[in-house]
């Protein structure tokens, strides 16, 4: 068996509980569970025991039971810990349904959304759901805003995509502070903003839609840092405007176009601004002092690497709950290395080790070799191969070979650990 059944994530701290899903043994669906915040920062370990303060919130088990189909979309607690919210589809339709589950008595609240994407955002108050609808083509074409205790008759539209090339999602920025609605297609995207403490509030354009133009929004004190291609930056940039005018007429640059630097996303912190990159095609978690001046422009100070030495390797951020947070959390695994969790405190730059991916029939990485290599294509661009072999394998062209390969939408693939390569 190359699988581990019972397998459990590593919690995610957000006020009292450290929330996370785990798996039993014999069964294909998540249990969502959350801990006391003591018992994660005080006896948690991957091998240890769950402590007394487990509470199970869901049990997606029992969710499928006696059907044919289930699928399991978005799901998140409430931001006071009361309430939590999924999406299921159990049709096999693609279309989800929305519902709301008290967390005191584990009962369903009467609210029950239909026709949706599977995706939500909470305002601040736990009161309202902004969540999105599918057309006739299974578009995403509106997002509405539910309030808790009325009919979904009576929900608000927020927006219509009127471009039948465009899909709308919503999601919160890292803060909290506000819930993004973004319309995109492939190559272009625009952005909404609305003040998650006050759901009501109209929603906010940033910049009008340019073809061929993308950009994402984080926010940062009363400024929002813009990541774009903007202006020819193919590889991406990082431009600051202040929340009151977010127009692209007053954004400024914070950080350079860099050619041959893949900027992939941002993250913000209380304090740093956190880069996910991508540099002769892998990836690295660059960490940045955040600040800003007394006008209220954003700055940035010293800068740590997040890298490793293998020549090939996989590395990706997991989002947390708490802009407050001391530490952030990132995932390494390489064709050799099994999947590994890293806690990493933004003060020290030490690494936490907090979980290692378990390989039930045994696996021995230093029994294997992972080589990064070019090759060059018709057009003249270098194409990265990475090559896994076991070690004492025959390199003289007898031993068999598996190729293979992706490349589409700007998606590349990661170097990772896969648990079914091994079985070759």
């Amino acid at each position: 068996a190359r699988l581990q059944q019972d397998e459990s994530g590593v919690p995610s701290l957000d006020g009292p509980y450290a929330y996370f899903r785990r798996y039993e043994e014999g069964n294909e669906h998540p249990l969502f569970c959350r801990i006391s915040r003591e018992d994660f920062e005080g006896v948690w370990s991957q091998d240890s025991p769950l402590p007394p303060s487990q509470e199970l919130l869901l049990d997606a088990n029992a969710l499928a039971a006696n059907l044919t189909f289930f699928n399991l979309g978005a799901s998140d607690h409430s931001p006071d810990h009361k309430l939590f919210a999924y999406a299921t589809d159990k049709k096999g339709s693609e279309y989800y349904t929305i519902e709301i589950l008290d967390l005191k008595d584990k009962t369903l609240l009467s609210d029950s959304l239909v026709n949706c994407s599977g995706s939500f955002a909470w305002s601040s108050d736990s009161q309202n759901i902004f969540y999105t609808m599918l057309d006739e083509s299974h578009r995403e074409k509106w997002v509405y805003r539910h309030k808790l205790g009325t009919k979904q008759e009576e929900d608000v539209l927020i927006y219509e995509e009127a471009d039948d090339g465009f899909f709308v999602g919503v999601d919160v920025t890292d803060s909290q502070r506000f819930i993004t609605i973004e319309s995109s297609d492939h190559g272009t995207s625009e952005v909404r903003l609305v003040p998650a403490d006050a759901p009501e509030t109209p929603p906010i354009l940033v910049q009008a839609r340019e073809e061929g133009v993308q950009y994402d929004v984080q926010d940062y004190g009363e400024s929002l840092l813009i990541l774009t291609n903007k202006d020819g930056a193919v590889d991406f940039k990082v431009m600051t405007a202040p929340i009151s005018s977010p127009g692209a007429e007053h954004w400024q640059e914070l950080i350079a176009h860099r050619p041959g630097v893949l900027l992939k996303s941002l993250s913000t912190l209380k304090g740093y601004l956190v880069r996910s990159e991508r540099v002769n095609a892998l990836p690295r978690i660059v960490v940045a002092t955040c600040d800003t001046t007394e006008q209220g422009t954003v700055t940035l100070g010293a800068e740590d690497v997040i890298s490793f030495e293998e020549q090939a390797f996989s590395l990706n951020l997991r989002r947390g709950y708490e802009f407050n947070s001391p530490s952030l959390r990132f995932v390494y695994s390489s064709p050799t290395t099994p999947e590994s969790c890293f806690d990493y405190d933004l003060s020290t730059q030490k690494r936490t080790l907090r979980k290692v991916q378990k390989v039930p029939s045994g696996h021995e990485p230093s029994d294997y070799v992972c080589l990064r290599k070019t090759a060059t294509s018709p057009d003249g661009a270098k194409v990265p191969v990475t090559i896994m072999y076991k070690k004492g394998t025959p390199l003289d062209g007898s031993a068999p070979l598996l190729l293979y390969g992706y490349g589409s939408y700007g998606m590349s693939m990661p170097a990772g650990f896969s648990t079914t390569r091994l079985s070759l």
